[in-house]
This record gives C-alpha cells, structure tokens and sequence, in this order.
C-alpha cells in the first residue's frame, strides 16, 4: 500500500523515542474495530494509544479541530496521531495537527478529495497512482495490512522474535466485523 513504508518508520520512531501515540477513529463499526485492533496492536509494541471516538452528535463525522485540540491537551509532544477510518478529507485539521507537534498517519478507506492532506504519511488504497489490487477495503482492513508491515518490520529489526511475535490472526474477527459493515452500508 502507497505509504505504508513511512506509517511503519513513524511507528519505529515513537517505539523508539517512547512517544504517545493517539488514534482518531470513527464512530461505525468500521471505524470503531479499526481503532480496537491499532489500539491492541501498539499496546504490543509496549506503547499506550489514548484512542477518540466522536461523538456522533455533537461532532459529526471524522475529525475536527476540536478533537485534535482536546488531543492534544492529552499528551506530551512530538506525539504520534493516527487517523482510521477517516481523515482523508481533513486537511485544515490535519494540518492543525502538525502545528502542534503532532507526525501524523491518515489511514483511510474512503475516496480521497483532489487535494489531500500533507500528512506525514498517507495509507488510503484509492490514492492516485497507485495500483493496489483491492480498492474496496475497509478501514479495518487498511489498519490491518499496517499492523502486518510493522509486524515484519519488527521482527527484520529483533524486537519480536518467532516465539514472541503477535499472532495477526487475532485480530480477523474485528476485521470481519468492520468489512461487513462496509459492506453492507453499500448494497
């Protein structure tokens, strides 16, 4: 997936350097499994992720700047902030983001706008130019195939080794849920 390589480099970092990562999901199912299985996932790289959900009433979809605001009151910076599920679209608060001190990672499933946000990294299988063989991914799905790159990443680098690696298949059943839910919202 375009973009995959810098996501995985972003997460070493915050390993490395110990920073808090944060993960902005979306209140469906897709959104709220995709945040589930990162939040797992980097819980396994000995990192805690603050995870948001908006509130569906008083937020509306994806993230705002009142979202990052309240972030970033949460954590110490450099911060790492992960979008599933949404993200694509929020270039004002993207870039409000990184003015605070956030590197930030926009995973997304859905059709990007003709100008994306200048995120740090991008994962989103509809991007131009880029002839990934499935477009219809879900959210979860696009988290997942993060989760596999940083878990092979980890692994070449001999922080896991074959006894103590995460098992991905774990975490089918959230990808499940979240892809017939996408699914669904499409037929």
């Amino acid at each position: 997936l375009k973009g995959i390589d810098a996501a995985v480099e972003l997460l070493l970092e915050a390993v490395a350097s110990r920073q808090q990562v944060v993960i902005h999901g979306d209140y469906d199912v897709d959104g709220i499994t995709a945040t589930a299985l990162l939040a797992d996932f980097i819980a396994k790289l000995d990192l805690v992720a603050i995870c948001h959900l908006p509130n569906r009433m008083k937020e509306g979809y994806g993230v705002s700047l009142t979202s990052v605001d309240g972030l970033a009151q949460r954590v110490r910076m450099p911060a790492l902030f992960i979008t599933v599920d949404c993200g694509i679209t929020a270039s004002k608060e993207i870039r409000y983001a990184r003015e605070l001190g956030f590197k930030v990672i926009v995973t997304d499933h859905h059709q990007p706008p003709q100008n994306i946000p200048q995120a740090d990294a991008i994962i989103n299988p509809k991007q131009e130019g880029f002839d990934f063989p499935f477009k219809g991914l879900s959210g979860v799905g696009v988290v997942f195939f993060l989760a596999m790159a940083v878990r092979r990443k980890m692994v070449e680098n001999g922080f896991w080794d074959r006894q103590n690696v995460p098992n991905l298949k774990n975490y089918l059943d959230l990808v499940a849920l979240g892809t017939v839910e996408i699914g669904r919202a499409h037929v």
